[in-house]
C-alpha cells in the first residue's frame, strides 16, 4: 500500500511547481519534522546541496510536506526547477515563501506508518499553501480586488481541497496565516474573519518578507479525518 492518497479537483487552482493539491495518509503513523538549510547565496546550488541531504536521510515516498523558505522571492524559478528534479514522481503538499531573513531552508515532515503498533481514530489532512489564485485562469493569476478578493478566493480554494478528501471547513483546526509586512494585520484579521464566516479556527499568525506571485495572503489549513472514512 502506498503512504499517501494524493488529493485532486477541478475547482482548485492547478500547482504552479512540482508539488499536490494535498494528501492524507492511508495508514495511521507520526509525524516526523526535519530541518536543512544551505547559506549558498546561488539559489539553484543551494536547492541541489539541500535536497542532497533529503535524499540520504529521509525515504522521499514518505514525505507529507515541505515548507520552503527563500532568502527572496526572485529564486522561486530556480528553487522549483531543482525541487522537480527530486519531487517528479512523489509530490508532497508544498509552502513557499521568503521569511524576515535567512538563508534557503526546508523543513520536511514526514509521515512514519512503520510501526503497526499506533492508534488514532484519524489522520492529518496535508494541504499545500492556498494564495488567492483564479481556478479558472489559464495562467497562474491572482483574483483582482485587494486583499479582501485574496482573502475569499483562499478560503475558497482551500474548501475545494478540503472537498477533495471528502470533508469541509469545519473539519479545520487550525489556519497557519502568511502576510508580508506591506499588509495590516488588523485588516487581514477582519478579511479572514469575513471570509471565513463563524466559527472561525485556531489562526497562528506569521509576518514575512513576500509571498509568491506578490500575495498579500497565503494560507495552510491543517484539518484531520477520520481513518474510517474513506476517499472515493
Amino acid at each position: 500500500m502506498e503512504t499517501f492518497r494524493y488529493l485532486t479537483s477541478t475547482e482548485a487552482p492547478a500547482a504552479v511547481g512540482p508539488y499536490s493539491l494535498g494528501l492524507v495518509p492511508n495508514k495511521p503513523g507520526q509525524e516526523r519534522t526535519y530541518t536543512f538549510e544551505s547559506s549558498n547565496p546561488d539559489i539553484a546550488t543551494a536547492t541541489a546541496e539541500i535536497l542532497e541531504q533529503i535524499k540520504k536521510q529521509i525515504d522521499l515516498s514518505r514525505v507529507a510536506m515541505v515548507k520552503v523558505g527563500l532568502p527572496d522571492i526572485s529564486g522561486y524559478p530556480a528553487m522549483n526547477a531543482k525541487y522537480a528534479e527530486v519531487f517528479s514522481d512523489h509530490k508532497p503538499a508544498r509552502l513557499a515563501l521568503a521569511p524576515e531573513q535567512g538563508d534557503l531552508t526546508m523543513q520536511v515532515i514526514v509521515w512514519d506508518d512503520t510501526n503497526a503498533g499506533d492508534e488514532s481514530d484519524s489522520v492529518p489532512v496535508y494541504l499545500s499553501g492556498q494564495v488567492g489564485l483564479n481556478p479558472k485562469s489559464e495562467r497562474p493569476a491572482l483574483v483582482e480586488g485587494g486583499l479582501e478578493a485574496e482573502m475569499r478566493q483562499t478560503i475558497q480554494n482551500i474548501r475545494a481541497a478540503l472537498l477533495a478528501a471528502e470533508l469541509g471547513l469545519a473539519s479545520v483546526h487550525t489556519l497557519q496565516v502568511y502576510i508580508p509586512k506591506s499588509v495590516n494585520r488588523a485588516d487581514a484579521e477582519a478579511a479572514l474573519n469575513e471570509a471565513w464566516g463563524d466559527q472561525t479556527p485556531t489562526v497562528e499568525w506569521e509576518v514575512v518578507n513576500q509571498l509568491p506571485l506578490s500575495a498579500q495572503v497565503e494560507i495552510v489549513a491543517k484539518a484531520n479525518k477520520p481513518i474510517g472514512q474513506k476517499l472515493d
